[in-house]
């Protein structure tokens, strides 16, 4: 889709380490496209960008809320 509709290939998918993306289906789909897959460290907040800094105050209110 990326392909058809911008004329570029996929070179490097960053994710976090979820098993999904570092087993199986993905990394044989990576490795036959010759895409890099990167991995991230948890609660990074550079490597995690908005979306880390975005979920950690809903997270806090629900933990918070639950106790």
């Amino acid at each position: 889709m990326v392909n058809n509709q911008f004329g570029v290939s996929i070179q490097t998918i960053r994710s976090d380490v979820a098993s999904e993306f570092t087993n199986g289906p993905f990394k044989e789909c990576f490795a036959e496209k010759g895409i890099i897959h990167e991995t991230s460290y948890a609660d990074t907040l550079e490597q995690n960008g908005r979306a880390e800094c975005k979920n950690r105050p809903i997270l806090n209110v629900a933990r918070a809320l639950r106790f």
